[in-house]
């Protein structure tokens, strides 16, 4: 069967085990790192447990003297900075080698998103680290002294990352060597002042400036299409390579290479393999420049991005949605193509091999839209399929907060979830429209509402939107839409839900299911009390309800509607005061510690700004989201998904989601 076992000592306090099938397949491999985790991979599944954890101001603290800005008594690598590296690129012929922090977590043995680890493609990245070639800039992140260049969430990654790994970082570096700043190409969107980033990229241009250029890329990545990046070029030529895993075609991607005329120059976009590749050319006598995600850095200076973002058409590994590849026909690009090595090469021996493996032993399937079932050796098991990816690729929001950066000043929401907000919000709208035409009154209610006040819109990881109204107004919703809506696709339903056990009245699309905005009835209570009476009759109420719900067995929604009603009547009270407390729950099933707020909590209503928009809210919002989330301003022990992360929408929704959104626009 073919197996191997790699076992990769780094150093008393580190070591990398691997087991291996047919020479590709990891079945089990164990990582130890001493200074931060301890990460297992098995058959394709990952498993991280974290062993020590710094706080934000602990690393703060330990990086201080290095940041300091006298560094004469400390040991550092020698750094160039980011515009001594440009201007040498500008006026020498040299080629430039980059090590971010990807590259450097590969050669301690860990796999990228996009290139599986590789002992051969570690044992070259090692060696060019120590290399002395006067014509190759062998380049690091500027990150082991001052950060004041970067922007703080940049700032911060850079702090943790060598706080974690500087021991074991200088180990690998020849510290009397002269390296130069990797950032060099990361030139817009981590740069604390982006007065100087256009003049950058402007003075980048000039190192192929009408010269022969042929760019070799991953599929998908497309440089320089869509912008002038590389106008002033006197020719283009690409060679198009696998976007993950293209060191596997390594021996090919460089003999393709070495067939052009040593007069072009050699654009790379790679990742770890473009790190190699540019080495080698260079030693051959050619000029390679392994630029990285330039392309992408001026594209986000042109969208003027606060943040990283989605390209059109563009392969963006670090978003969320940005790695699938388009098909593009762009006539241009397609003419520029010389060689496609994209197409993945397996031998056949070992991939028939590896499917019988795989089909007897271990198999994963989609189970609903948010888990995998998983059967291994007969056992069948369910995942959410937010575990079978990194959590930071999953829900980037962890980073946030293990780096306590103010949960006020992350960024929204991007991708596919950011369009289902936006869609969502065309929905609201027309519940506002409709509200107003029937004078019906509702407010922004729980998720929405701590959303509106902590974000000015959407809670980043959340995609639905929640609204409340008193019982009287609730139930006409359904006719007032029928009467008022503007657009006929969009309706409000009663909808049974078997998992919570209630129905639920929403606003829903007709061609776009996975749109809804939930509206939850407020009963008024009948009496006025102090919280500790709230929370004592709050209980009474669960138990009440849950001997009703467990007493009886409807066959039909009619018969729901008349057991909920029944229930209703039987919790409530007759009211005997002006200002009664309100009840949420009545005819839901919940874990509110507290299901009344006071009258005076939600009335009178007043205005809240989300997403740009004026909506109506509760009175004293904070004194109801600190009754229903304790310290709302806190980030929650556990970041959720929202309910569409991991839906693939059809093309006809997707439509649907653009076309409102883009209404929605005007």
């Amino acid at each position: 069967m073919g197996l191997i076992r790699d076992i990769i000592d780094i150093s008393n306090d580190e070591y990398y085990f691997r087991c291996v099938l047919f020479r590709s397949f990891d079945v089990f491999s164990f990582q130890k790192n001493a200074q931060e985790r301890l990460l297992f991979r098995f058959m394709g599944l990952r498993f991280t447990i974290t062993k020590k954890r710094l706080k934000s101001d602990e690393i703060i603290s330990l990086n201080s003297k290095y940041e300091s800005g006298d560094l004469s008594e400390l040991t550092v690598p020698i750094v160039k900075n980011s515009r001594q590296t440009l201007d040498e690129l500008i006026t020498t012929n040299k080629s430039l080698v980059r090590y971010g922090d990807g590259e450097l977590n590969l050669v301690f043995g860990e796999d990228l998103p996009f290139q599986i680890y590789s002992k051969e493609l570690a044992k070259r990245m090692k060696e060019i680290l120590l290399s002395n070639d006067d014509n190759i800039m062998v380049s690091l992140p500027d990150m082991f002294g001052s950060l004041t260049q970067y922007e703080p969430i940049t700032a911060q990654f850079w702090r943790k990352y060598v706080v974690l790994h500087r021991e074991k970082l200088y180990k690998i570096f020849d510290m009397s060597k002269t390296y130069y700043d990797t950032e060099v190409t990361r030139a817009y969107i981590g740069v604390e002042d982006k007065s100087v980033c256009e003049k950058h990229f402007e003075d980048f241009k000039k190192v192929w400036q009408d010269k022969d250029i042929v760019i070799v890329e991953g599929s998908g990545s497309r440089l320089g299409v869509g912008n002038d990046l590389f106008d002033g070029a006197k020719s283009i030529q690409r060679i198009i390579c696998p976007s993950r895993d293209a060191f596997s075609k390594y021996e090919e991607i460089k003999n393709a290479c070495l067939g052009h005329s040593k007069r072009k120059l050699f654009i790379l976009a790679l990742g770890p393999t473009a790190t190699v590749l540019a080495y080698d050319l260079a030693k051959e006598g050619y000029r390679a420049l392994d630029v990285g995600h330039l392309d992408i850095e001026y594209e986000w200076m042109k969208h003027h991005a606060l943040e990283k973002i989605l390209i059109k058409d563009k392969y963006v590994n670090e978003v969320k949605g940005g790695r699938k590849i388009t098909v593009i026909h762009d006539e241009k690009y397609l003419n520029e193509i010389c060689l496609d090595l994209s197409e993945e090469m397996v031998n056949d021996d070992e991939k028939f091999s590896f499917k019988e493996f795989a089909s007897s032993m271990f198999s994963v399937q989609p189970y609903g839209e948010t888990h995998y079932l998983v059967k291994f050796l007969g056992f069948k098991i369910k995942f959410p399929k937010a575990e079978f990816k990194k959590k930071k690729e999953s829900n980037p929001y962890y980073y946030y907060k293990e780096n306590d950066i103010d949960i006020t000043k992350i960024p929204p929401a991007e991708g596919q979830i950011r369009d289902i907000q936006l869609a969502n919000l065309a929905l609201l709208k027309e519940l506002d429209y409709v509200c107003k035409q029937n004078g019906l009154k509702y407010w922004l209610d729980f998720g929405t509402v701590l959303g509106a006040v902590r974000h000015k819109g959407f809670i980043p990881w959340d995609d639905d939107i929640d609204v409340g109204m008193l019982r009287e107004d609730y139930g006409k919703v359904v006719e007032a839409f029928q009467k008022s809506s503007r657009n006929p696709d969009i309706y409000a339903e009663l909808t049974w839900s078997k998992n919570a056990q209630f129905i639920l009245l929403k606003v829903k699309h007709k061609k776009a299911p996975h749109l809804f905005v939930d509206i939850f009835p407020y009963d008024v209570y009948g009496e006025k009390m102090t919280e500790p009476e709230q929370l004592e009759r709050t209980e009474w109420i669960k138990t009440r309800r849950e001997y009703l719900r467990t007493h009886n067995r409807p066959k039909n929604i009619t018969q729901i509607k008349q057991m909920i009603k029944q229930g209703r009547n039987e919790l409530l009270k007759p009211v005997n005061t002006d200002k009664p407390d309100l009840v949420w729950g009545a005819d839901y099933n919940h874990h509110w510690k507290n299901w009344f707020t006071s009258y005076d909590v939600a009335f009178p209503l007043k205005e809240i700004e989300f997403e740009g928009e004026k909506f109506l809210c509760m009175n004293n919002v904070d004194k109801f989201l600190t009754n229903v989330y304790g310290d709302y301003m806190a980030y929650p022990k556990k970041i959720g998904f929202g309910h569409s992360m991991f839906v693939n929408l059809r093309r006809s929704e997707r439509e649907v989601i653009e076309n409102l959104i883009k209404r929605d626009d005007k």
